[in-house]
């Protein structure tokens, strides 16, 4: 009777498993690593032969701070003002070279990628409605409409949203390992109090 218990118990578990996306790949793979460039779908493009050549300068000493950084996790770290580097050091075995999950660098290269959109004229203006360019957005949460590609540039959306990674159903955890992220973010709701406690002094759309 056990052993029919514990083969119950076992398939069931691989039919939950097989039928959650979410689990499957968490129990899979863990939480995020900066190596999980290997484990999603990549892209190959061509390299520009016109690409920007940032000027080096060697001078720069950081003796102090490269001893803190030996201690972390850390594996590539570089200093950039104007056109030169001032600093690049790599470590654990790593190399210019090697690919590497960025995370919230993601932000700032979105950034820039929205100052050539608004420049070509793909965005006309900062405080425009997401909603005029993800209109699905518009059937979700109301307060959607109000939001602002100001809003997401500054990281101030007023959206509840659960980052603790460590969490198997935490928001993050469905955004990172599910199949529609779309549909992910079309269920978030906004944290109203966040709101209005800000009110105008960060929303330029007042909610």
């Amino acid at each position: 009777m056990k052993t029919l218990k514990h083969i119950l118990f076992f398939f069931t578990a691989i039919f939950l498993l097989s039928a959650c996306t979410v689990l499957t790949r968490y129990v899979k793979y863990g939480s995020e690593d900066i190596d999980d460039y290997k484990i999603f779908p990549t892209y190959q493009f061509q390299e520009n032969p016109l690409k920007y050549t940032f000027a080096q300068n060697t001078n720069t000493q950081l003796d102090s701070l490269l001893l803190f950084l030996d201690k972390t996790s850390t594996r590539s770290f570089i200093v950039i003002r104007n056109d030169s580097v001032l600093y690049e050091k790599y470590f654990r075995n790593y190399s210019r070279e090697d690919i590497s999950t960025v995370f919230s660098v993601s932000k700032s290269v979105t950034s820039l990628l929205i100052g050539i959109a608004l420049y070509e004229g793909y965005i006309k203006d900062v405080n425009e409605p997401i909603t005029n360019y993800i209109e699905e957005l518009a059937e979700a949460n109301p307060y959607f409409k109000k939001l602002t590609i100001k809003h997401l540039l500054d990281m101030r959306t007023g959206l509840k949203f659960d980052e603790d990674s460590r969490k198997i159903f935490s928001s993050i955890a469905y955004l990172y390992y599910g199949k529609n992220q779309l549909d992910v973010i079309k269920s978030c709701n906004f944290n109203l109090n966040l709101i209005q406690n800000m009110n105008t002094k960060v929303f330029q759309r007042q909610f």
